[in-house]
């Protein structure tokens, strides 16, 4: 696992927890039965949890592995010329 790849899930991690919290709520909410409200609420945060763990984590994770590592990725040492500062 790549260093770009692993901070890509890290970041959808983040927003996954958040969109499934938010989308237990707004289930449960407005759930008709209060017996199916909490099923129907947990099915709903979990689908929301993975959807977005798959889109941003997997997807950025992929495309950012595979284009190859530029100054701007997580992980890669400062691009430092010639002399102290880079400069001569």
């Amino acid at each position: 696992m790549t260093e770009q790849f692993k901070a890509a899930t890290i970041r959808a991690l983040y927003g996954a927890i958040l969109t499934a919290a938010l989308t237990l709520l707004t289930t449960y909410q407005s759930g008709d039965d209060a017996s199916d409200r909490w099923e129907q609420a947990l099915i709903a945060a979990g689908t929301a949890f993975l959807g977005y763990l798959l889109a941003r984590g997997m997807a950025e994770g992929l495309i950012d592995s595979n284009r190859g590592p530029t100054s701007a990725d997580v992980g890669q040492p400062p691009a430092v010329g010639p002399g102290r500062f880079g400069a001569r």
